[in-house]
C-alpha cells in the first residue's frame, strides 16, 4: 500500500520535531555517589544464645570508629576507602578465608551479596551484606548479617553478627561546594555640626549647646 505524500510530509514533520525537541532527563538519571563522605561508628552486635559451653570463649566485638571517607562509584559498584579500611559493594564486608562470594545483584541505589564457606567446610558460614541510598544520593546505609556455625565434640557453636553504619555527603566529585558570602555590615552614619557649632551633634538623641553657643536640635 504506498504511502500518500499528505501522510509523508506528516511523518517528516513528525520526526524533524521529535529530533529537535529537547531532551527529557530520564528518571533513572541519578547524581554520583563519588565523593567525599561521613560515615558513622560501626555498630555491631554478637548473638551467641546458641553458643555451647565447649565451644570456648564466646566472639565479642565493639565494631569501629566513624569518620571521613571516600567513595568512587564505578562500574556500578561504590568503592568506599576511609574510616578503618577499604569496602566495596561487590564483596561482603567481613573477609574470611575458605568464604566466598555465591550470589551478588546492583542497582543505582541498592546492593545486595551473600557469601558462604564451602561445601565440605566443617565450619558453615553465611554473610549478607548490602547498602541502599536515597534518590537524592545524599545518604547511605549499609548492614551485614554474618552467622557461624561448627560442631565441636558435641556442641553446638553458633553465633551470629549484625552490623551496621551509615553515611552522609559532604560534597559530590564534580561539584562545587557553595561559599557563603558575607553580607558588609552598615556603618553608622555620623551627623555633621551644624556651621558655628561647637562640637558635633552625635546619637539620635541631639545636644543643647552651652550658653553662648549656636548649637540646636535639629
Amino acid at each position: 500500500m504506498r504511502l500518500s505524500i499528505r501522510a509523508l510530509a506528516f511523518a517528516l514533520m513528525t520526526a524533524s520535531y521529535l529530533c529537535s525537541a529537547p531532551r527529557v532527563a530520564r528518571a533513572d538519571d541519578l547524581p554520583t555517589l563519588s565523593g567525599t563522605w561521613s560515615a558513622s561508628g560501626m555498630s555491631a552486635s554478637w548473638n551467641t544464645k546458641d553458643w555451647g559451653d565447649g565451644c570456648g570463649d564466646k566472639p565479642s566485638g565493639s565494631g569501629a570508629p566513624g569518620g571521613s571517607v571516600t567513595i568512587v562509584q564505578s562500574g556500578g559498584e561504590l568503592t568506599i576507602s576511609g574510616a578503618g579500611g577499604t569496602y566495596t559493594t561487590s564483596q561482603c564486608f567481613q573477609q574470611m578465608p575458605g568464604v566466598s562470594r555465591v550470589s551478588h545483584s546492583s542497582g543505582q541505589r541498592g546492593w545486595s551479596t551473600r557469601c558462604t564457606s564451602a561445601a565440605g567446610d566443617p565450619r558453615h558460614v553465611v554473610i549478607t551484606s548490602g547498602m541502599s541510598g536515597n534518590k537524592e544520593g545524599t545518604t547511605l546505609g549499609f548492614s551485614e548479617t554474618g552467622v557461624y556455625e561448627a560442631f565441636i565434640q558435641g556442641n553446638t557453636c553458633r553465633a551470629t553478627l549484625s552490623m551496621s553504619r551509615s553515611y552522609t555527603l559532604v560534597s559530590r566529585a564534580g561539584e562545587t561546594p557553595a561559599v557563603a558570602s558575607a553580607t558588609p555590615s552598615a556603618t553608622p552614619r555620623r551627623r555633621s555640626p551644624r556651621p558655628g557649632c561647637s562640637r558635633p551633634v552625635a546619637g539620635p538623641i541631639a545636644t543643647t549647646g552651652h550658653a553662648g553657643s549656636s548649637c540646636s536640635r535639629r
